[in-house]
């Protein structure tokens, strides 16, 4: 089996390259520490009374900063 080639120039290149991906896991690592900071809600059979409240609702949650997404509805009765 052939030496690898240990040239100054290929132990800079794959120092940078570690060096990039590094950087890469922790920006994505940050990125998911905020995920726990936004709510994702999903409703399932609330009509559309509970769907009109539920609209308002989040709507006076948003404006008072909290951090929250309505992912999915689903109801029986609707087509």
């Amino acid at each position: 089996m052939a030496a690898p080639d240990c040239s100054r120039r290929n132990f800079l290149q794959s120092t940078a390259a570690s060096g990039a991906v590094a950087g890469l896991l922790a920006t994505t690592a940050a990125r998911a520490g905020g995920a726990n900071q936004r709510l994702r809600i999903g409703v399932i059979g609330a009509g559309n009374r509970g769907f009109n409240t539920l609209t308002k609702t989040l709507s006076r949650l948003r404006q008072a900063g909290r951090q929250l997404d309505l992912v999915s509805v689903a109801d029986v009765y609707a087509v």
